[in-house]
Parts: C-alpha cells; structure tokens; sequence
C-alpha cells in the first residue's frame, strides 16, 4: 500500500481563495456555536412547516450555514477547502458570481418543491448544494491528476477522493432528503453546459469593494486582504489616472487657448499685410497689362511661324516618301529612313540602298 498525501493540494491555506475561506470559516464557526449552545438545528433548518406554514423564509438562506453531524462537518469542511482550487481557476470575481448562482438556485429550487410537494419534512441542512456544483465544475475544470493511493490492485487519485467523500456525504443527506445535493448538481450543470451566460460575469464592483472593506479584514491574515477582489485597488489606480489625465486635458485646453489667442493676431497681421500687397499689385497692374500684350503677340507670331513650318515638313515628308516608294522600297523602311535622317531624301536613300 502505498499513500501520497498530496490530495491536500500543493499549497496549504486560503491564499487567493478569500470567498472559500468565508464560507468554510463561517460553517465551522456557526455549527461549532449551535452545538456548543446546545442549540437544536430545526429552528434554523428548511421544514415544510416553517417555510410554508410558518411562513419563515429565513430558514432557506440558515439552512445552507451549518451541518448536523461531526462527521457531516469533517467530509464537508474538507470538500469545501479542498475546492478553493476552483476559485484560483476561475478568479475570485467569477467563483463569486458562481456561488451566488448556485445559492439562488437552490433555495429557488427548495421553495418550489415545497410547494409543490408538502410531504418534504427536512431538507439535509449545510452547504450541500454547493458542494455538489462545485464537484461538477472540479470534474470538469481540473485536469487528470497523480496516483497518491495504490492498494488492492487500484489507483485513486484526488478525483477520486473527492468523489468518494461526496458520495458518503450524499449517502448520509439522503437518509434526510435528496434535494440539497440534486439541485447543486443541477445547478453545476447549467454552469458548466453554459446554458446561461455566467462564466461572462464578474461580480459587481461596488460590492467587491464592500466586501474587501469591511468582511475581508475581520479574517485577519493579509494575504486574504490583498488577494480578495484585485480590482477595487485597480479601481483605485484608474481613478487616479484619470484624474491625471482629466488635469493635463485642462492644461492642454489653457494651452490651446493661448495658442488660438496668438493664431488670431497673427492673421490680424498678415490680412494688413495681404491688403498692402493687393494695393502695390493694383499700382502694378497696369504696366503688367502692356507687358502682357506684347509677350501675348510674340507668342502668335512664333505659333504662326511654327505651323507653317510643320505644315511644309510634313508635306515635304510625304513627297520624299511617295519616291521612295515608287523606287521600289518598303513603306515602312522608308518612314523610318526619312526619319532617322530628318526627311533628308538623299542620306535615305543611302540607307535603304546599303540595307542599314
């Protein structure tokens, strides 16, 4: 036989687990203070009698705080701690949001079957429910772990354990009633198929911060303080921010301000100076004028001479051309002849007759 005691978890406490570390904390301290008072559970407990009749609602939400039994204590208590594992996973604000659904779901669920089935008497009281979701997200979210017990020609491993220790657990509950464990199975499963949007949610802000103010000191250890909802010290950090950025955007006003002040007068200057330029252009404009009528009929002149002059080559290219063509040469040798020689008809006929 051959045993491995690190089921335990590889590191030992609440540590980045602050919403576990509250509800295993407040379930030992409430079952501890009735069986010490030798306070009986039933007032407290979820009866048909109490929550139908009675009308005491309050026992849905009491019943979910405490265990019945030494030995419901120690297989719970030791489920719940083991499953803070689960909430290093998926993030305090996340785990939050899934406790809070499981608890609605369960006391919803309870309600609804008492009155739709009065012959329920008790309902097994503990955080049952939850436990039993939190096995289907640990089924789920956790991958294949070691062997820390082979014996018998079997292997167990940690789901194994916690397998084992929630079917003792559903075994005693059932003697009372099944219905703490079924709807936190249930429960979990509208989780983990993501029937619902819930691994979307965070929980709220203002309540994180509430809670890291006033329930998470009275733990005591600083680790918890520090590791419960990082966000309202990100909160923090951002408001300063932007305050910060809100203080340089004034200053990047005043200096706009200044420099729109300073963009004006100096379009006072230039329209004073643009009104003296249009001044000396109309002094100016007149002798402009003279020049550009004389400038306007040199051009005409020059286009006049320069299209006669292109008409003539172009005639004169055609003719010279035309004889070469009747000399028996190729047309297209020919034009490029004439080119090559600016329409020189003797320097072409040189070239077509030496084949070049």
């Amino acid at each position: 036989m051959r045993v491995n005691f690190f089921f335990l978890s590889p590191s030992f406490g609440f540590r980045h687990a602050p919403v576990s570390k509250i509800i295993f904390t407040l379930t030992l301290i409430i079952t501890f203070i009735l069986g010490f008072l030798g306070i009986p559970p039933e007032p407290l407990a979820s009866t048909y009698q109490g929550v139908i009749h009675k009308k005491q609602i309050y026992r849905l939400f009491t019943g979910n705080l405490f265990f019945i039994t030494l030995i419901d204590l120690f297989v719970g208590s030791g489920l719940l701690y083991h499953f803070r594992v689960i909430e290093r996973i998926l993030g305090t604000a996340k785990f939050a949001v899934l406790v809070t659904f499981v608890y609605t779901f369960s006391i919803l669920s309870q309600l609804i079957l008492m009155l739709l089935v009065p012959s329920i008497n008790l309902i097994a009281p503990g955080p049952i429910s939850l436990i039993f979701a939190l096995l289907i997200v640990y089924t789920n979210q956790l991958p294949p772990t070691t062997t820390i017990f082979r014996g018998f020609g079997l292997r167990f491993n940690a789901k194994s354990l916690v397998w084992l220790f929630c079917v003792l657990l559903f075994v005693r509950s059932r003697k009372i009633s099944v219905i703490g464990p079924l709807t936190g199975i249930v429960a979990g499963l509208i989780y983990e198929i993501e029937l619902l949007p819930l691994k979307k949610l965070l929980f709220p802000e203002s309540i994180q911060n509430f809670c890291s103010k006033c329930f998470i000191p009275m733990l005591g250890t600083n680790q918890s303080r520090q590791s419960f909802f990082s966000n309202a010290n990100r909160n923090r950090n951002r408001n300063r921010n932007i305050q910060v950025l809100n203080n340089n955007q004034l200053n990047v006003n005043r200096q706009l301000g200044h420099t729109n002040m300073n963009t004006n007068r100096n379009q006072n200057q230039n329209h004073a100076q643009n009104q003296l330029l249009n001044n000396n252009q109309n002094n100016l404009s007149s002798t402009e004028e003279q020049l550009l009528q004389s400038i306007i009929e040199r051009s005409r002149n020059e286009i006049t001479n320069s299209t006669e002059n292109i008409s003539t080559q172009t005639e004169e290219f055609q003719n010279n051309l035309q004889e070469l063509i009747g000399m028996g040469f190729d047309p297209e040798k020919a034009k490029d002849a004439l080119r090559k020689t600016r329409n020189n008809l003797t320097l072409a006929t040189n070239i077509l007759l030496s084949g070049n």
